[in-house]
């Protein structure tokens, strides 16, 4: 095969010999086409002439230049038999095919011929048909399929039942297969044969392609991605533009004006003011265009304007309009004319205060700035700064200087001093040099006076009032810490301080002779108002004092006493009094404690021979707890504790602490809480015996304990059986068991009627109790601190009554109830014991009701 090129085309030359049997040669020669922007006709032929008909591939015989060479390859469900100029074979039909093979059987069973179509890179192929010449045999395969690997061989693209002449050409149209830039796979499938023998494939009587795909080629653009089109717009310093390009591809080529012109670089600076057109572009030819075009690059800042303009008896320097460049400083000044000040600064019409320069930066904009003045007037009057009290200065010919604070506009000053005092230098200036002789002590006047003088009026005149006096009493003392115990005897000082005192020129400390040492922090003079104090062994009790001295004499003298102090007793101690709990061998130990005590640095604590104590928190200023376990066999004796510290120890806090057996227990209170034949009755003490930790109950060996032993209240059943016995109540501690309470139980059988209450209902009476067996009685809360709530469910036709009776069986009140009906009573009754008696015909209940 010869290639032969044209500038806008390709030219192909394919030549194709075979020897028929006869060895004459027949010689065929194609020419194809193909354009190399887009190429149409054929993709790829090939030509069974002269096929033994057993080959298994068939070499393309021509090709698109887009389009790499080919090879036909039978599937693995056909198998080559020797058949003249054909490419196929026989087996087009498989055991359990349906007769005749479907399109299914021929794709399960691998009943194709094969071609793959590779497009070269850089184009795409868009197929329009294939055509072919096709023969078989009467069992062999009389339809023909199309499909590809682009659905994966799912669908057909075409179908025929191909003409079986060898002479005639048979075309399926392929539609849906566009721009396809990868290798893609083509089989032609035969169905519909008879039998395995059937024989069927490409076939040709002349030495001529056969077998067309036609179709299209194109170049295959991988188009740029522009990401981002970033401007720097022209500025002061750089007054041109910059455009830069973000794109991603490889091998990339730029252009910021539409495409006239290409550089490889991404960014296109010095750009005049201007709209401009950004395109990428591949080396395969691929543009892209900029969404947002056009980019505007804008034209340079500047020049620009400041225009200055001031009132009346001031000015702005430089005044009028002038024309400066973008980005440079530019600075005005503001002067007010003699007697006049700034009253205000207005930049772009907004107040900068009274500024006397003003610098626009790095200008970037238009601007205005205007003044404006306001008269003075009459300076100000000078304020003066120097001594007041001169106590020290009088008589010494020593030089004292007075100043005052410059004032606007003031040309001078003039310095008028009282009688006794001399102005040494400075008059007519901002500060003077003068003298107090002996005679200022009794100048009626005394005082310094000045004016500030100034073309524009003078000030004022300031008097600045003077002084000769004593120094005042001293501040009073503060000192460094109120317990000195903590510093007797160790060399370490406390500190005392007072206020400076108006006038004193030094300060007289004085504290206990030959105990202690006074240390002057800042030294002698005005400022020894701070000392430190170190206290000997033998310190007692006493003051010390501070005095005020200048020249004329001394103050009053301050004084603090520092009180050399032993620990005040401990607070009251806290803990068991009764320590029954608390002796050995079976106790638990007690604790103790004290609160601490101000400036304590230990404690010693004292307990009974015998006793143990321990110290949880150590010794020291923290041992304010201790537990003590007592001695076997212990009754009586004391806990103490005294605090003390440097200065001393402290009186001592006792305890008195004993063994108390419990006391006998108070009478039993019986209250029955469930009636026959589970009868259940509570047993109650009115309080806790005295001194006990808890209560030992002994119940009739016929009753249950239900619950509350070692309480003063517990809860017994009993069967419904007779029943006799105590219930007797001890009280217990670690040291013992008191003598017991008991009362004595005697129940009768449940089907007993219960005897009457005692006493009986009337002196001397012998009293019934019917049984109610139709009358249920339910009377609740009981006890009751308030009321009771009483409810009877009768099958009695009678009225039902109910009275409350004494103790002595004396009424107290009657009520008429009906049966089902809840009524509320007792609520005026007095704490007490009493009994409800409940008649309905003649059943009779009786229950005892406790008021707390």
């Amino acid at each position: 095969m010869k290639k032969i090129y044209h500038p806008k085309a390709f030219y192909w030359l394919s030549l194709k010999t075979k020897h028929a049997a006869s060895r004459v040669m027949a010689v065929f020669f194609t020419l194809s086409l193909f354009y190399s922007g887009q190429g149409f006709a054929q993709l790829l032929q090939w030509n069974t002439f002269g096929n033994a008909g057993t080959e298994t591939t068939e070499p393309s015989t021509t090709n698109s230049p887009n389009i790499a060479p080919a090879n036909l390859t039978l599937g693995s469900g056909v198998t080559a038999s020797a058949n003249a100029n054909r490419f196929g074979g026989s087996n087009w039909f498989n055991t359990g095919n349906t007769n005749p093979s479907t399109i299914a059987n021929a794709v399960a069973g691998n009943d194709y011929i094969q071609f793959i179509v590779t497009p070269i890179t850089g184009f795409s192929f868009t197929p329009t048909s294939f055509v072919f010449n096709w023969d078989k045999s009467g069992t062999g395969p009389q339809n023909v399929a199309l499909r590809s690997s682009a659905d994966n061989f799912a669908t057909n693209l075409g179908t025929v039942a191909p003409t079986a002449s060898i002479a005639t050409a048979n075309s399926i149209n392929i539609t849906g297969l566009t721009a396809l830039t990868s290798a893609t796979t083509f089989r032609v499938y035969g169905y519909a044969a008879t039998a395995t023998a059937g024989t069927g494939g490409f076939d040709i009587g002349t030495n001529i392609n056969n077998i067309k795909l036609n179709g299209t080629t194109a170049a295959s653009c991988n188009n740029p991605v522009i990401n981002t089109v970033s401007v720097t717009q022209p500025s002061c310093a750089i007054p041109t533009g910059t455009i830069v390009i973000d794109a991603s591809g490889t091998a990339l080529e730029y252009s910021s004006n539409a495409g006239n012109s290409w550089q490889p670089g991404n960014s296109f600076s010095g750009l005049a003011a201007g709209n401009y057109t950004v395109q990428v572009r591949s080396t395969a030819g691929c543009i892209t265009s900029y969404a947002s075009n056009p980019v505007v690059v804008n034209a340079a800042p500047g020049p620009y304007t400041i225009t200055a303009s001031a009132g009346s008896n001031g000015s702005v320097t430089p005044a009028g309009t002038s024309t400066v460049n973008c980005g440079t400083n530019n600075t005005y000044s503001i002067t007010a004319a003699a007697c006049y000040a700034i009253a205000d600064v207005l930049v772009d019409g907004v107040s900068q205060g009274a500024v006397s320069t003003y610098t626009f930066n790095n200008t970037s904009a238009n601007h205005t700035i205007s003044a404006s003045f306001i008269s003075t007037g009459p300076v100000t009057a000078p304020v003066v700064s120097g001594p007041k009290n001169v106590c020290q200065y009088v008589g010494t010919n020593q030089q004292v200087t007075y100043s005052v604070t410059p004032v606007t506009n003031a040309a001078s000053y003039t310095w008028v001093v009282s009688p006794g005092v001399t102005l040494v230098s400075g008059q007519g200036t901002t500060s003077i040099t003068v003298t107090f002789g002996p005679a200022f002590s009794a100048a009626a006047n005394k005082r310094i006076l000045v004016t500030a003088n100034s073309a524009c009026g003078n000030s004022t005149q300031t008097i600045y009032y003077l002084l000769a006096q004593f120094p005042g009493s001293a501040r009073p003392i503060t000192a460094g810490s109120s317990n000195i115990c903590d510093f007797i005897g160790t060399g370490n000082a406390v500190s005392y301080t007072i206020n400076a005192v108006p006038g004193a020129s030094s300060y007289n400390w004085t504290s206990q002779a030959g105990t202690t040492t006074i240390f002057h922090a800042n030294g002698s003079g005005v400022n020894d108002t701070a000392v430190l104090v170190t206290f000997e062994n033998g310190f007692t009790t006493s003051a010390i004092t501070v005095q005020a001295v200048n020249n004329c004499g001394s103050g009053s003298i301050r004084s603090l006493t520092i009180v050399r102090g032993n620990p005040s007793t401990p607070a009251p101690i806290s803990g068991n009094t009764n320590v029954c709990a608390n002796v050995a061998p079976s106790g638990v130990a007690a604790g103790y404690s004290v609160m601490p005590v101000s400036g304590a640095t230990s404690y010693t604590w004292t307990a009974p021979n015998g006793a143990v104590i321990t110290h949880p928190n150590g010794s020291g200023a923290n041992d304010i707890n201790i537990t003590v376990l007592f001695p076997a066999g212990f009754t009586s004796g004391e806990i103490t504790v005294s605090a003390s510290s440097s200065c001393g120890t402290s009186g001592t806090r006792t305890l008195a602490v004993v063994t108390l057996q419990p006391s006998a227990p108070g009478g039993i209170d019986s209250v029955q809480t469930s009636s026959c034949p589970n009868r259940v009755y509570t047993y109650s003490l009115q309080s806790q015996p005295l001194n006990s930790t808890s209560v030992q109950w002994t119940i009739p060996a016929a009753g249950t304990l239900l619950s509350g032993q070692g309480t003063n209240s517990i809860s017994v059943s009993y069967p419904s059986t007779a029943v006799t016995g105590t219930v007797s109540a001890a009280a217990v501690n670690n040291c013992g068991v008191s003598s017991a309470r008991t009362i004595k139980i005697i129940l009768t059988d449940c089907d007993t009627p219960p005897p009457p209450p005692p006493p009986p209902f009337g002196k001397g009476s012998a009293g019934t109790i019917v049984p109610a067996d139709n009358m249920q009685v339910n009377i609740f809360p009981n006890p009751s601190v308030n009321g009771f709530n009483l409810r009877v469910v009768s099958t009695g036709s009678e009225k039902i009554q109910v009275r409350i009776l004494d103790l002595q069986g004396r009424e107290l009140k009657k009520i008429i109830v009906g049966s089902l009906q809840t009524i509320f009573f007792g609520n005026d009754l007095n704490p007490g014991n009493y009994f409800a008696e409940i008649t309905q015909g003649q059943s009779k209940t009786v229950k005892k009701i406790i008021k707390f």
